[in-house]
């Protein structure tokens, strides 16, 4: 059986690395919402504190590592950024996500 390991991530390398974590993360997550003028909305306004982290820290505070992390299986990197408090109601994302973190049953 493999060994699943959950590590802090880094800040993303470039653009391209942030549009895919918010698309393969933010965007099917149920904690994602949208305000009135079409960004991602304020803690105060129901949104996600991880996504709000990532906005300001485009603006020089604290990337929110703890909280999106690398994941390791056997002690090589499978995936890069991974939202570690991801959740959806589509059964089978969440099945291969918890595989993903580790969280097999």
């Amino acid at each position: 059986m493999s060994k699943i390991e959950l590590k802090p991530s880094i800040p993303f390398a470039n653009g391209t690395d942030y549009e895919v974590f918010l698309s393969t993360f933010c965007e099917r997550c149920n904690k994602h919402k949208i305000n009135e003028r079409g960004y991602c909305a304020f803690v105060h306004e129901g949104g996600c504190p991880i996504e709000n982290a990532l906005e300001d820290a485009r603006w020089g505070e604290p990337f929110p590592s703890n909280d999106i992390v690398k994941v390791y299986e056997d002690g090589e990197i499978i995936c890069w950024n991974a939202c570690a408090k991801f959740e959806c109601d589509d059964k089978e994302l969440m099945q291969k996500y918890k595989v993903l973190m580790g969280e097999t049953e």
